[in-house]
């Protein structure tokens, strides 16, 4: 049960990434691809109708990483506190600027616009760094913070954090290049193409060069698996790219989508058993140690057996009631 509870924490996870990545992205790039008012106002449109929805599978993720894996979430917590405040502070601010920016006329948009982006970079960011630390290991001594906080923001992870940015942004422009239309559509395009470099990089350093590094690969019990997803990611990037080239922003989406959602799974099927490691101490928390007792296990695998679908056919709906493009007839509340 701990291990299905575990794949299921990543498969929520996947969801969060594939689906809010995609707002991130968009709150990235809008007022680069918008040149005026009502077309930053059409591209915010695009996400509009499923902004909210996204952040669900978050708090569907967390709740059940509390509940199954507490100890796994408290030494996460403590350990990455600086970052996990980032987050908090970056998704709060992106989440409220987003929808503020547009509900009275005449507001001062240029304080809200900045907000919205500066928001989104920092969630993407901390989201990139939490995970390099998460492969490289957290500085904690018997369980408790370590060292010096600087220590999170090793080369390794800062790479996380950069290359999130691009990956994302890709992601975020592939998804408007598929909603939109015209000169939006191009725009959303050559932002794609520019992000696509930088994305490659990014998980070819993260995969093949973190595994190669004797301080990152001692941490990763299945290096062979972490560098063959890298080899696929960037194969998926680059075909992305070029689908982005040639007219083709689905093609381009779901390979973006495809990454997304399996960086969390890969990045914990990788490590697996182990949960956290230690770069101060080397002690290892692996599944069977973190995992809570097992009636609470019973309790948490029935309701996300009942929640889960739900989720699902949530998702599904909306997807279908909004699969039209976002034109200048089309209703914006953001």
């Amino acid at each position: 049960m701990d291990t299905l509870l575990l794949v299921v924490i990543a498969m929520l996870f996947a969801g969060y990434f594939a689906l809010a990545g995609f707002d991130y992205g968009t709150g990235l790039l809008y007022r680069t691809l918008g040149t005026d008012e009502p077309e930053r106002r059409r591209v915010l449109g695009t996400v509009g109708p499923f902004f909210l929805g996204n952040e669900v599978w978050l708090v569907a993720a967390i709740g059940l990483m509390i509940g199954a894996f507490p100890r796994w979430e408290g030494e996460l917590l403590s350990g990455a506190y600086p970052i996990v405040v980032a987050i908090l502070v970056g998704l709060i601010t992106f989440t409220a600027a987003f929808q503020l920016r547009s509900r009275r006329d005449g507001a001062r948009r240029r304080v809200w616009d900045t907000l919205v982006t500066g928001g989104a970079a920092v969630t993407v960011a901390g989201w990139g760094l939490l995970l390099g630390n998460l492969v490289r290991g957290l500085p904690l001594e018997n369980g408790r913070p370590a060292g010096d906080v600087l220590d999170l923001f090793s080369p390794y992870a800062i790479t996380w954090g950069v290359g999130f940015v691009a990956l994302f942004g890709l992601h975020g422009a592939a998804f408007i290049a598929m909603r939109t239309a015209g000169k939006l559509a191009e725009r959303a395009r050559r932002a794609g193409r520019a992000c696509a470099g930088p994305a490659v990089l990014f998980v070819v350093a993260a995969g093949v060069g973190g595994m190669l590094s004797d301080e990152v690969g001692a941490a990763v019990t299945r290096p062979w698996l972490a560098i063959g997803g890298a080899a696929v990611f960037a194969a998926l990037l680059m075909t992305a790219s070029s689908s982005l080239a040639r007219y083709r922003p689905r093609i381009a989406f779901a390979c973006t989508t495809t990454v997304c959602a399996l960086l969390m799974p890969l990045l914990l099927a990788a490590r697996y058993p182990n949960l956290l490691t230690s770069t101060v101490d080397s002690k290892v928390l692996t599944v069977e140690q973190g995992v809570a007792g097992g009636a609470t296990l019973d309790v948490l695998g029935w309701v996300a057996l009942a929640v889960i679908p739900l989720v699902l056919l949530l998702q599904w709906t909306v997807w279908w009631g909004n699969r039209r493009k976002v034109d200048e007839r089309t209703p914006l509340f953001w």
